[in-house]
């Protein structure tokens, strides 16, 4: 695949690539909203709330998508180092586009909010000690942070 091919889709004009407004506005989104967590809020509301925004952070088109396989690639292969070079380049946001664990780990939650991905997307739920999730889907266990 050229660069052209890559920065055009569809009828769309040739433009330089770009990550999404949207994945730096919801980056955003998820540290106000686990501001809240200090406040005694009810952490049910708030693992909704961020179910909603890591959803609205997943790739919206066929550019997306291949944009995040890219980074998701490079993240797979060197978590740490990919981890250090976004803190680096400032794009925090795109700890958006990694994995579900991941995320519990960087937003330090992972005592506080489940966070699962069922294949398609993510869910979000109070953390409880005393359940654990034991479901399969499609063959392998759903592991939660």
């Amino acid at each position: 695949m050229s660069q052209q091919d890559f920065t055009q889709a569809g009828n769309e004009q040739s433009k330089p690539l770009q990550f999404p407004q949207r994945l730096n506005e919801n980056y955003k989104k998820v540290q106000q909203l686990l501001q809240t967590i200090d406040h005694d809020v009810e952490l049910d509301n708030v693992a909704k709330a961020l179910e909603r925004i890591l959803n609205d952070s997943l790739p919206q088109n066929d550019i997306e998508v291949i944009q995040r396989s890219q980074e998701f690639w490079h993240f797979k292969r060197d978590p740490d180092g990919y981890y250090d070079h976004i803190l680096k380049i400032k794009a925090r946001f795109l700890i958006l586009w990694t994995d579900y664990k991941f995320l519990g780990k960087h937003f330090k939650i992972k005592k506080l909010i489940h966070i699962r991905w069922n294949g398609q997307q993510y869910e979000c739920q109070k953390f409880d000690p005393t359940k654990r999730i034991k479901a399969l889907e499609y063959g392998k266990p759903i592991i939660t942070v």
